[in-house]
């Protein structure tokens, strides 16, 4: 099963942690979307921004150092929606706060595609 999980991982913090040590537990393949920096900074609204670069170093070392497989998925320019339909993933991983925030945005955009993915709050 391919599992996706968003995050602009400027910081690792615990709900990142356990967010994907459920994915992983979850999924046979674990795809993290990184956001791109012009998303970042939509969703940051003024405060410092952490280069899309370092941001893919900094989730890259963090599963390096605690064994999780995955796949870091997505772009400096690539929105969310670009990032859902290139992959297609069987399932979407959230975190309450993630599905409070863009699920029924998200909910949509699978209807909208006709895909067949549905999504996990843990």
């Amino acid at each position: 099963m391919i599992g996706m999980v968003f995050g602009i991982y400027d910081n690792i913090l615990p709900y990142h942690e356990g967010l994907l040590a459920e994915a992983q537990k979850q999924c046979t393949t674990l795809l993290i979307a990184v956001s791109s920096d012009e998303e970042t900074t939509g969703l940051k609204r003024g405060l410092e921004i952490v280069s899309f670069a370092e941001r893919t170093a900094r989730i890259r070392k963090y599963c390096s150092q605690h064994n999780i497989r995955a796949q870091i998925v997505g772009g400096r320019t690539q929105s969310p929606q670009h990032v859902v339909l290139a992959y297609k993933p069987d399932v979407f991983i959230l975190s309450q706060s993630q599905h409070e925030r863009f699920g029924e945005e998200l909910h949509n955009l699978i209807e909208k595609n006709h895909l067949r993915s549905r999504i996990l709050v843990v």
